[in-house]
């Protein structure tokens, strides 16, 4: 991921498949999925969330969907609930605001409460939204959750614009 319009391109599917429509900064593109095999979302934060630092993990809420193909993202609360059992694909980026000095970063993965996949970030920077990204493979039976927690050594506002895409949630099923 990087900071910056998102392009999403389709290619070779076939016309009987549905049609999704997604905008963002400055792409809007038509692209078909398959209604009865595969299922994406895209969510963002729209605005920023303080996270306090030494306070343990913390759910990060992408409180804004452009794409929520299966209607099971909930945007109050930044958890997802497939909707079909199979393998899945969930990465998140997560931006912060300025930092200057030393940070300790872990972000990860929960599927149905137990973690799956977790980073740490250790840093001794100066940089304004600094960003860090996940990504987990797995399968997951049907109604199984998941969310992204970050936990930071010292309070920072994850970053969140309405309309941009610094901070973003994704999750699409590979294969039933």
């Amino acid at each position: 991921y990087a900071e910056g319009p998102v392009h999403l391109v389709m290619a070779n599917l076939p016309s009987s498949w549905g049609t999704i429509t997604y905008l963002n900064d400055t792409v809007k593109q038509q692209s078909r999925i398959s209604n009865n095999a595969q299922t994406f979302t895209r969510a963002s934060r729209s605005s920023v969330q303080t996270i306090t630092g030494g306070a343990g993990f913390t759910d990060v809420v992408f409180n804004a969907a452009q794409i929520n193909a299966a209607g099971s993202f909930n945007t109050s609360t930044g958890v997802l609930t497939v909707s079909y059992a199979g393998i899945y694909r969930v990465s998140a980026q997560v931006s912060l605001d300025a930092i200057v000095g030393s940070e300790v970063a872990d972000i990860r993965i929960l599927q149905g409460g137990s973690e799956v996949q977790r980073r740490t970030f250790n840093a001794e920077i100066t940089r304004n939204y600094p960003s860090y990204t996940i990504e987990f493979i797995g399968y997951a039976a049907a109604a199984e959750t998941f969310k992204v927690q970050i936990s930071l050594s010292n309070t920072h506002n994850v970053f969140g614009e309405a309309g941009a895409a610094y901070t973003t949630f994704s999750a699409e099923l590979l294969s039933r």
